[in-house]
Protein backbone atom coordinates (compact mmCIF):
# COMPACT_ATOMS: atom_id res chain seq x y z
CA UNK A 1 0.00 0.00 0.00
CA UNK A 2 1.33 3.39 -1.30
CA UNK A 3 0.64 6.33 0.86
CA UNK A 4 -0.95 9.24 -0.87
CA UNK A 5 -0.66 13.12 -0.14
CA UNK A 6 -2.98 14.57 2.28
CA UNK A 7 -5.53 16.69 0.64
CA UNK A 8 -6.57 19.99 1.56
CA UNK A 9 -9.88 18.74 3.02
CA UNK A 10 -7.95 16.12 5.15
CA UNK A 11 -5.14 18.77 5.92
CA UNK A 12 -8.34 20.46 8.45
CA UNK A 13 -8.46 17.42 10.38
CA UNK A 14 -5.62 19.33 12.13
CA UNK A 15 -5.99 21.67 14.65
CA UNK A 16 -5.01 25.35 13.56
CA UNK A 17 -1.68 25.64 15.82
CA UNK A 18 -0.86 21.94 14.26
CA UNK A 19 -1.19 23.45 11.07
CA UNK A 20 0.26 26.51 11.77
CA UNK A 21 3.24 24.92 12.77
CA UNK A 22 3.20 22.72 9.47
CA UNK A 23 3.30 26.08 7.44
CA UNK A 24 6.04 27.61 9.30
CA UNK A 25 8.17 24.60 8.47
CA UNK A 26 7.70 24.98 5.20
CA UNK A 27 7.19 28.33 4.62
CA UNK A 28 9.59 30.16 6.87
CA UNK A 29 12.45 31.66 4.76
CA UNK A 30 11.02 31.02 1.37
CA UNK A 31 10.74 34.27 -0.07
CA UNK A 32 13.03 34.56 -3.05
CA UNK A 33 11.18 36.61 -5.42
CA UNK A 34 8.47 34.37 -5.94
CA UNK A 35 5.45 32.81 -4.23
CA UNK A 36 5.99 29.36 -3.34
CA UNK A 37 4.60 27.14 -5.59
CA UNK A 38 3.12 25.54 -2.35
CA UNK A 39 1.05 28.43 -1.42
CA UNK A 40 -0.27 28.45 -5.22
CA UNK A 41 -0.94 25.16 -4.69
CA UNK A 42 -3.55 26.22 -2.50
CA UNK A 43 -4.93 28.87 -4.20
CA UNK A 44 -8.96 28.71 -3.75
CA UNK A 45 -9.03 26.53 -1.08
CA UNK A 46 -9.99 27.11 2.67
CA UNK A 47 -6.51 27.03 4.37
CA UNK A 48 -4.87 29.55 1.47
CA UNK A 49 -5.30 32.41 3.51
CA UNK A 50 -3.83 30.78 6.71
CA UNK A 51 -1.01 29.69 4.38
CA UNK A 52 -0.08 33.13 3.55
CA UNK A 53 -0.54 34.44 6.75
CA UNK A 54 2.10 32.66 7.72
CA UNK A 55 4.23 33.02 4.91
CA UNK A 56 4.15 36.96 5.23
CA UNK A 57 4.81 36.50 9.45
CA UNK A 58 8.07 34.53 8.96
CA UNK A 59 10.23 35.49 6.00
CA UNK A 60 11.72 39.34 5.44
CA UNK A 61 11.02 40.53 1.99
CA UNK A 62 13.18 42.63 -0.26
CA UNK A 63 12.78 45.23 -2.29
CA UNK A 64 15.68 45.88 -4.67
CA UNK A 65 16.54 47.11 -8.26
CA UNK A 66 16.70 43.46 -9.30
CA UNK A 67 12.49 42.97 -8.82
CA UNK A 68 11.61 46.23 -9.55
CA UNK A 69 10.72 47.39 -6.13
CA UNK A 70 8.03 45.70 -6.08
CA UNK A 71 6.37 42.41 -4.33
CA UNK A 72 5.78 40.78 -8.25
CA UNK A 73 3.18 38.77 -8.40
CA UNK A 74 2.29 38.93 -4.91
CA UNK A 75 -1.89 39.62 -4.56
CA UNK A 76 -2.35 43.31 -2.60
CA UNK A 77 -4.10 41.40 0.66
CA UNK A 78 -0.72 39.70 1.32
CA UNK A 79 1.12 42.54 0.75
CA UNK A 80 -0.84 44.20 3.67
CA UNK A 81 0.28 41.77 5.74
CA UNK A 82 4.20 41.74 5.00
CA UNK A 83 5.82 42.45 8.71
CA UNK A 84 9.43 42.25 7.78
CA UNK A 85 10.69 44.41 5.04
CA UNK A 86 14.13 45.16 3.74
CA UNK A 87 15.22 47.66 1.01
CA UNK A 88 18.32 47.08 -0.60
CA UNK A 89 20.10 50.14 -2.25
CA UNK A 90 23.44 48.93 -4.03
Amino acid sequence: MSASPLSVKGFYAFTPEVRDMIFRLVLSGTWNGKIPTFIEALRGSKIYLEAVAVFTKTNTFKLHEGNKWSFVEMPQAAINTVTSLEIEIL
